[in-house]
């Protein structure tokens, strides 16, 4: 029976009705089978398939399903009974309820079983039922006998309700009979096929491969020689009293013992079908005329069950014991490899100790508690100072090296591991003696390994180096102390109550009290002029944990009563191991005599007004003279007049926005200065690009350039620029993409490269400006840390007359020239450098003497370029209004950003930071673009960005930042990418209207 159409309740089984109509056929085609075999003299069937059948297809059927299965089984009884055999319709449904009740229990009672052990309960997949356990064979069998019981005691009822009470004796014991063989055989045959087509399903070629293999060849051989065997037995004529029925056992031996359950299963359905259509065509040793009409049949169906049950518990019995057999020597196999394993590990475990105790720092033997030393390591040698050799000459003991005055303590170590339950001793500290009658101190501890024999193991450290620097340690506290004490600065400890700890006498004498007379006592207690300023300045300390340095304190102290003295003092945090700040180091310089010295020279300078002026001059000129030595101070220098121009700035901006808001009244005056502040504002946005171009780290005002173009434009520049002795060639490659770059920038780069080209050539050369496309591969990394992608390789090359390699060396450090002082800066190649790397890309120099100079500069062309350009598109029509969210922890960058974008015509939502904008979106409040600061609290603006982007995919976004640090140049990487925009502050409500509109343009493009 092809039950595996009735189990799983999967889509993959196809559909329900399918599967119980392909049950009900093949149900009434046992049927018709079993009716068909029916022997002739008794008129019963010799088994009945049609029990078996119906049993497994309750077990491999979900129990949402039995109620089909039945009435698919019901229908088929009454087409076979009714309509094929004509019997009465109360007569079939009487037989119907018998084998629906029959199978029903049957299933019940295998599940029954197998309640505790391998079923699925409630999945309606009976995983433990298969053809191949013996556990299965007994299940089956014990079901083929007890639920037989209740269908042929129902079926003969009902015979009995139709022809009487004669006919229940009859019936009962032929019903019974005929579906124990049934199940017997049937049952297992199904579950085989199932399991067959399950593999069939889940692997065919695999299936295929198996059906055409010796093994199949073979099976196939075991059930043809089965079949020829039954048919010669159960085919032909016998006379009565010869026992050949046996002669079609053996045959059943071949595929139980070497083809397996599904096989055997296979082969004694072929038996009972032979056995039974012999038998039901008046051949074979059951229809003989000797025999009674209603013995036949119970002969034959004792036969076939006998002979089922034999032959598959064979099958399963002998598969069990392969499974042993390969079991027992996977484990053998297992416990060799874990014995040759630990083995190996122990003899690794050997020489690891061993090569620790030879190659250990710490001395190490083997002795015993009677003072012999049995074995020794180098460490331990060294420090006694001994030899291998003299361990091997004569024995060594450990008590004839130990100093005289210790070997008290040895007994007292030896007599407390004695007492200890793990035989140790603490560590205790002796010397020995070497034979140079030298002294060494140790650190000695051992542990006994074998009461018994008192053999121990012992751990010698030298502690020679550590008395040593014990002896550093202690000489130099006591030179600090008197340094402490002696020196010409007033010196103090204070607490976290500020109370003195510790005073050196030179403090003590300028507070006019003994140093015992501070400790513990609080500044006001001494000092009460100096409390104040005192107490403020600890609290200082104590609270933010920074230190103090250079402050003024000015005051009277009682040794000096009336005088107004004048401090310089460091108040700098005590701190613990774990960092706390545990009290103040105060180091007081007295400067009053030094103030008035300075007051005096002072006065007296005011009347060299003009040697002031001399020497100023004299010693800007040689600050010039020395500018090439001191380049990298002049960095400092020039950070210096920035900040100073930006104070100007500052200024302006504060002095025109108080003018404002005094003059609100007056709207031209409002308007002027408005102007004012704008205009400041512009001069400290080009102040901070000036200062950020020369730290390499200027803002990029990148746009699309074509090389092609841009080189053809240099050229003609250029070659009325550098003269007629320079000529200027352009080596244009193929195939150039546009490159992304501050035109302005780039073109005064190129500039460079051609005067320092010409400078180069003094009587005169070739200039070839060069450009290629050059793809990075991921791999391998590239020389100037380019990463990977595409770039436009822009190169100058002249025929001058090149560098050696120090000067080569240097050719990019700022402030380095080889021209003349009037003639050059040495910023040049410094500031082209930055403007590579802050764009994306690296500059590299190549130069020999007489070979002439390449300068290299890579520039990134990104693929998709035209969204970092999408024209800005028109104004939004009256009424169709864009929402912005604009996130700032500055209350008022946010406020006029806000309220200039609402004036330009946006809807505009504001934030003060991360989580609250998250917190907007997450509500699903209507935003277009996000607009955020780069440097916020907590959470930044690219991980804003990010966030946003998990949340609303998609979501336009501007960066604003008014730093260059490293996350801003992660910054510039998202920007040149295409990942979202970046402006730099200060930005114009104008500038970013602007980029806003550019946002919706590229949106609404990649929408068409």
């Amino acid at each position: 029976m092809a039950v595996s159409n009735a189990a799983p309740s999967s889509p993959r089984t196809g559909p329900a009705a399918g599967i119980i109509l392909c049950f009900g056929l093949l149900y009434l085609g046992a049927a018709l089978l079993g009716h068909a075999l029916t022997l002739p003299l008794s008129h019963v069937a010799s088994f009945w398939p049609a029990a078996g059948l119906y049993l497994a297809a309750l077990l491999l059927a979900p129990p949402s399903r039995w109620p089909a299965i039945i009435a698919a089984g019901t229908a088929a009884n009454l087409v076979s009974d009714t309509l094929v055999l004509g019997r009465p319709v109360g007569l079939v449904l009487g037989f119907a309820l018998a084998n629906g009740l029959e199978a029903l229990f049957g299933a019940w009672l295998v599940r029954r079983v197998l309640r505790h052990g391998e079923a699925s309960e409630g999945t309606g997949n009976i995983t433990a039922i298969s053809p191949g356990s013996l556990r299965t064979v007994a299940i089956i069998g014990g079901a083929a006998l007890t639920a037989p019981i209740l269908g042929a005691t129902i079926g003969a009822t009902d015979m009995t309700l139709m022809e009487g009470p004669a006919a229940f004796a009859r019936v009962w014991k032929v019903w019974w009979a005929a579906d124990v063989v049934g199940v017997a055989v049937a049952a297992p045959l199904a579950l085989a096929s199932v399991a067959i087509l399950r593999d069939i399903r889940a692997d065919p070629r695999r299936a295929a491969a198996r059906a055409v293999s010796a093994r199949g060849r073979e099976g196939a051989a075991a059930l043809l020689l089965v079949t020829a065997a039954a048919a010669g037995v159960f085919w032909t004529s016998v006379s009565p009293g010869q026992p050949i029925a046996f002669l079609a056992l053996p045959p059943l031996l071949w595929p139980a013992l070497r083809l397996g359950a599904g096989a055997t299963a296979l082969a004694c359905a072929l038996l009972a079908l032979i056995a039974a259509s012999g038998s039901a065509a008046g051949h074979g040793p059951f229809a003989v005329p000797t025999l009674a009409p209603m013995l036949q049949p119970v002969l034959l169906q004792l036969f076939l069950y006998v002979a089922t049950v034999t032959a598959q518990a064979l099958a399963v019995a002998e598969a069990e014991r392969r499974r042993a057999t390969a079991a027992l020597g996977a484990l053998n196999l297992g416990l060799t490899a874990q014995v040759t394993e630990r083995g190996t590990a122990l003899a690794m475990r050997e020489a690891e100790l061993s090569g620790l105790f030879a190659a250990s720092p710490v001395g190490i033997t083997r002795a015993d508690l009677d003072g012999r030393i049995h074995e020794a390591n180098d460490a331990f040698l060294r420090i006694v100072g001994l030899s291998h050799a003299t361990l091997s000459a004569e024995p060594l003991r450990w008590d004839a090296l130990t100093a005289p005055e210790y070997r008290a303590a040895d007994r007292a170590a030896i007599a407390e591991a004695m007492a200890s339950p793990d035989g140790r001793c603490r560590p205790f500290e002796k010397e020995y003696i070497r034979p140079d009658g030298s002294r060494v101190p140790v650190l000695v501890s051992f542990a006994l390994i074998d009461r018994g024999s008192g053999l121990c193991a012992a751990f010698i450290v030298d502690l020679s180096e550590q008395r040593r620097a014990e002896a550093t340690a202690r000489r130099a506290l006591d030179e600090l102390q008197m340094v402490y004490a002696t020196a010409p600065v007033g010196l103090c400890v204070l607490d976290r109550d500020l109370r003195w700890v510790r005073i050196n006498a030179h403090l003590a004498e300028i507070n006019g009290a003994p140093a015992e007379a501070h400790i513990g006592r609080r500044i006001g207690e001494i000092l009460p002029d100096l409390a104040e300023a005192g107490e403020a300045l600890g609290r200082r300390v104590l609270d933010s944990g920074e230190p103090v340095l250079n402050v003024e304190i000015t005051g009277e102290t009682p040794a000096r009563p009336g005088v107004r003295r004048i401090w310089m003092e460091d108040w700098l945090p005590l701190r613990d191991a774990a960092g706390q700040v545990t009290g103040i180091n105060v180091v007081a310089r007295e400067v009053t005599e030094q103030r008035a010295a300075e007051a005096a020279l002072a006065e007296l300078n005011r009347h060299l007004e003009e040697r002031v002026r001399t020497e100023v001059a004299a010693r800007e000129e040689a600050q010039a003279r020395a500018a090439h030595a001191e380049r990298m101070q002049a960095l400092g220098q020039l950070a210096g007049g920035i900040a100073h121009d930006f104070n100007n700035v500052l200024q302006a901006v504060q002095a025109g926005a108080g003018l404002i808001e005094h003059r609100v009244a007056d709207p031209a005056s409002v308007r002027r200065f408005a102007r004012t502040v704008l205009n400041a504002a512009e001069r400290g946005a080009a102040i901070t690009r000036r200062l950020l171009a020369f730290a390499r780290r200027g803002e990029l005002r990148a746009e699309p350039i074509e090389p092609a173009t841009l080189l053809d434009g240099m050229r003609d520049v250029l070659s009325h620029t550098l003269g007629s002795p320079v000529s200027v060639r352009v080596d244009i490659g193929p195939d150039l993409p546009a490159l992304l770059a501050d035109r302005g920038q780039l073109e005064t780069v190129l500039v460079n490269f051609a005067t320092n080209a010409r400078d180069a050539m003094p009587e005169g050369g070739t200039l070839t400006l060069a450009a290629a496309v050059e793809q990075i591969p991921p791999r391998p990394l590239h020389p100037m840390g380019l990463k990977p992608g595409r770039y436009v390789r822009l190169s100058a090359t002249d025929t001058g007359t090149g560098m050696d390699r120090a000067t080569l060396a240097r050719a990019c450090e700022p402030f380095f020239t080889t021209k003349a002082q009037e003639h050059g800066t040495g910023l040049g190649l410094s500031m082209a450098r930055g403007f590579a790397e802050q764009s994306g890309g690296a500059l590299a120099v190549d130069s020999a003497p007489g070979r002439g100079t390449t300068v290299t500069l890579w520039l990134p062309a990104p693929e998709r370029l035209h969204e970092a350009t999408t024209p800005r598109s028109a104004r939004p029509p009256p009424g169709a209004v864009r929402r912005v969210l604009i996130v700032d922890d500055e209350d008022t960058v946010r406020e006029t950003l806000a309220a200039g974008l609402e004036d330009a015509g946006f809807d505009v939502l504001t934030a003060e930071s991360g989580a609250e904008a998250l917190a907007l979106l997450e509500a699903e409040e209507t935003v277009e673009v996000l607009v955020c600061d780069l440097a916020m609290p907590g959470m930044g603006g690219i991980a804003l960005i990010r966030a946003a982007e998990a949340c609303r995919p998609g979501l336009q976004a501007i960066l604003l930042t008014g730093y260059m640090g490293e996350e801003a140049q992660m910054a510039v990487g998202g920007a040149l990418s295409g990942t979202f925009s970046l402006l730099r502050k200060p930005v114009t409500i104008a500038q970013l209207a602007d980029r806003i509109e550019m946002l919706f343009a590229r949106a609404e493009s990649r929408g068409r």
